[in-house]
């Protein structure tokens, strides 16, 4: 499946150095995506905090590249949530047959 069409990471008219991150973030998305789907494949569903610590990512990278990857529906909820270091619930998440 196609990654959906990238969203606008910089407006305009933000400065030069909102433009060079924006392009960063489409190079390191795609790597972190990667990790992300190996975890799964290697330990099977997980919550973003549990991939987060098996990956050595930040937990809030970890959650944006989720929810972009639900979005593409490489990865899907569960319906399951966990409860995570912080004592919320948080999603379980799992691959998709054809993620």
């Amino acid at each position: 499946m196609e990654p959906r069409t990238a969203r606008r990471l910089a407006r305009a008219t933000d400065p030069a150095t909102s433009h060079k991150a924006a392009k960063k973030v489409k190079e390191f998305s795609r790597t972190h995506e990667q990790r992300i789907l190996g975890v799964f494949k290697t330990y099977g569903e997980m919550t973003y905090t549990e991939i987060a610590m098996v990956t050595g990512l930040e937990p809030h990278a970890v959650a944006r590249r989720l929810r972009a990857m639900a979005d593409d529906k490489r990865i899907m909820d569960t319906g399951m949530a966990r409860k995570l270091p912080s004592g919320r619930w948080g999603t379980v998440w799992a691959a998709r047959e054809n993620g």
